[in-house]
């Protein structure tokens, strides 16, 4: 990542993306993390950058401009076993009125509960899909952790040390939509990312949050 901007590099690390995670992103994925026509050019360098073997690298797309000719985007076809998961897929970030964009943390564990629970809504069966309290707390942890990293790291941080309330609700509403095996648990959620963020240090035993 040492060819790659500071605010390209702080927004992979808040969304948990390492250099081998980055190599399989889409150009629907860099879309939403660098929303909007002010980041084409980063949008167009990152794609540069993990795939250099395309010839014509620009993102064609409508927040920015494009070149006569440019080859259409590459669409991706689903498998036949393709899940709901990779048809609607929720967005990462949550885009609020005013600066900073926040990014829902995930990882390869939390990203395979998702799926399971996909594969487990094919057959009507999602009801029976439960995301253990270790994943469910380290995902609103690190969310919450990375939503203040980003806070602090933007103009907004010379006044504001932790997200507002409405902030952490949006937040909330935004992880149970991502992860929909919480959306029985939709209040728990919102209550933990209060507690966690209202109480400093970090001591909470989260395991006791759901």
């Amino acid at each position: 990542m040492d060819t790659l901007d500071d605010v390209t590099v702080s927004i992979f690390k808040a969304a948990n993306i390492n250099e081998v995670l980055m190599h399989s992103l889409t150009r629907d994925d860099l879309r939403d993390l660098f929303p909007g026509p002010e980041h084409f050019l980063r949008r167009k360098r990152v794609w540069s950058f993990i795939s250099p073997e395309d010839e014509n690298p620009i993102l064609k797309d409508k927040d920015g401009p494009s070149e006569t000719g440019t080859p259409p985007c590459r669409k991706h076809s689903l498998p036949p076993t393709s899940t709901p998961l990779e048809k609607n897929r929720p967005k990462l970030t949550l885009q609020l009125p005013s600066p900073p964009e926040y990014v829902i943390y995930t990882d390869s564990e939390l990203e395979q509960a998702r799926r399971h629970y996909f594969e487990m809504a094919r057959t009507g069966r999602e009801r029976e899909c439960v995301m253990s309290k270790e994943l469910s707390c380290r995902l609103v942890r690190n969310t919450l952790t990375s939503m203040i990293s980003i806070l602090r790291a933007s103009p907004q941080g010379e006044e504001l040390h932790y997200p507002s309330n409405p902030e952490l609700t949006a937040m909330a509403q935004k992880v149970v939509e991502y992860y929909p095996m919480l959306q029985d648990k939709d209040e728990a959620v919102k209550h933990l990312f209060f507690v966690i963020c209202h109480r400093q240090p970090f001591t909470i035993n989260l395991k006791r949050g759901f």
